[in-house]
């Protein structure tokens, strides 16, 4: 009878498999990262400068900064827009504690304020590498590894995409995009599961709920291709 060699059978294969798609996943990422650092050399940014990209960006960083200094969390004024009386902003606070978070450990060497401006010229490139990542997971049940591993690699030659995540962006768009992505891979997991598709079913619905949290608004284009899609597949 013919015994099985160290590293045969099915384990051995698997480990492969996880193994490549490591690789592969760290060659979709560095893609992205060289794209990203092209696109600031070739079209330039105001980073380089010591600014954002747009007006969106510092009113972020100003609102983060004052959430840091005291203000309220469910207050959504900027007082020293519209002076005397301040103004509203429709915002959630997702990315300003993403921000934060991003910030702090830079806080020690730079202090708050340029930490701060730092995490919003940099979420946008961090935020794009997720949602990269995210979408090969999400794709690989549809598409396989390899497509799916070039659909995430394919995301940093979308134009629309590099406009939102692009060096000096702190946006919410591109953290929507990330939660949209990572409902859609909870969605195609349900279907494709024999059992307990609960689980991926009820991931989806979470990354939905963190999208409505980001956008109530503009989420709901994301929800409606989600519930879309398994209220058609269960009718059928």
């Amino acid at each position: 009878m013919a015994t099985l060699e160290k590293g045969d059978g099915p384990a051995a294969g698997s480990v492969s498999l996880a193994r490549r798609w490591r690789w592969g996943l760290a060659a979709t990422l560095a893609f992205v990262a060289v794209v990203h650092a092209g696109w600031q050399v070739i079209g330039g940014s105001a980073v380089p400068l010591g600014g954002l990209a747009d007006g969106d960006g510092y009113l972020r960083l100003v609102r983060v900064q004052h959430l840091w200094a005291g203000g309220g969390w469910f207050d959504p004024a900027v007082p020293r827009a519209n002076a005397p009386f301040g103004f509203a902003l429709h915002w959630t606070r997702p990315l300003d504690v993403l921000l934060i978070a991003l910030a702090l450990p830079l806080e020690p060497f730079l202090g708050m304020t340029r930490a701060l401006y730092w995490a919003g010229a940099l979420i946008g490139q961090l935020l794009h590498l997720a949602t990269a990542a995210a979408l090969a997971w999400a794709a690989r049940p549809l598409i396989g590894c390899g497509a799916a591993l070039l659909a995430g690699a394919l995301t940093a030659v979308q134009v629309g995409v590099l406009g939102y995540a692009g060096f000096g962006h702190a946006d919410h768009h591109v953290l929507l995009g990330l939660f949209a992505v990572l409902a859609f891979g909870g969605v195609l997991r349900a279907l494709e599961a024999e059992t307990d598709a609960g689980r991926p079913a009820f991931a989806a619905g979470l990354a939905l709920a963190a999208g409505m949290w980001v956008s109530a608004a503009e989420a709901q284009v994301s929800a409606a291709l989600a519930l879309g899609t398994l209220g058609l597949c269960w009718i059928a």
